[in-house]
């Protein structure tokens, strides 16, 4: 009989083979426990100094931690009376369906 406890050189799920879900080593570092470099630059909305972990591209708008925290709150209440509305049309749609199959 074959012995299955054998460790031979394929992927083992408790070692956490690709097969089963494992970590991937592709040969480059882990981004997550990196240090990032921080970038100079000028807030485009207050003029304010401020550091960003990218290198800005010319054309397009920077901010800092300050404004981009007020412009990502002052567009959100547009975007949730939209899906609202969006929502109902769908559920509306669903339910004429669900009507026509006579499902209850």
């Amino acid at each position: 009989m074959r012995e299955f406890n054998r460790r031979s050189g394929g992927s083992d799920f408790r070692a956490g083979g690709r097969r089963f879900g494992g970590r991937r080593n592709s040969g480059r570092p882990n981004r997550d426990f990196e240090e990032r470099t921080m970038h100079e630059t000028t807030c485009d909305e207050c003029g304010n100094r401020c550091e960003v972990p990218f290198k800005p591209t010319e054309g397009k708008p920077v901010y800092c931690d300050d404004c981009f925290k007020k412009k990502e709150h002052s567009g959100s209440g547009n975007r949730t009376g939209q899906s609202a509305k969006e929502l109902e049309q769908i559920n509306k749609k669903l339910d004429k369906i669900m009507r026509a199959l006579k499902i209850d």
